[in-house]
């Protein structure tokens, strides 16, 4: 974990710890709820310098959004004036390795993290499979 990471999670507990104690008798529950308030936050600032974002929604499976979603990534990649990155939640069945030809690589981690496959020439990705675990990149 970097050292922003550790320092986000220790501010995050203490912020839990502080209104636990606060607030005694307080279930889990509303607990994970402003846990998830937190993390919005953190979110919205994060992304607040990124000036197009694009979301890939639908509530029905098996329609292709993880398609879309690394085609759309990879096409817009292709001009080098441009970064682009995208993030594919897909916890029910990763299909990034299938849809970038990276489904045989593997990801490699050490202390300083996760080490992402290159996929094309300016397109590197990591995929956490339903386990949780590093097994394939994209």
């Amino acid at each position: 974990m970097r050292d922003m990471e550790r320092k986000f999670k220790r501010d995050i507990e203490d912020i839990l710890g502080t209104f636990a104690k606060n607030f005694p008798g307080t279930q889990l529950p509303m607990l994970s709820v402003m846990l998830g308030v937190i993390y919005l936050v953190v979110v919205r600032e994060r992304l607040a310098s990124v000036k197009n974002k694009v979301l890939v929604l639908s509530g029905k499976g098996g329609l292709g959004k993880s398609t879309v979603s690394a085609m759309l990534g990879l096409t817009l990649a292709l001009d080098d004036s441009k970064e682009v990155g995208f993030l594919d939640i897909d916890i029910c069945g990763p299909s990034q390795p299938r849809v970038l030809g990276t489904a045989e690589e593997k990801v490699h981690s050490s202390g300083a993290g996760w080490s992402p496959v290159l996929c094309t020439r300016n397109a590197v990705s990591c995929v956490v499979d339903e386990d949780l675990g590093t097994r394939h990149p994209t």
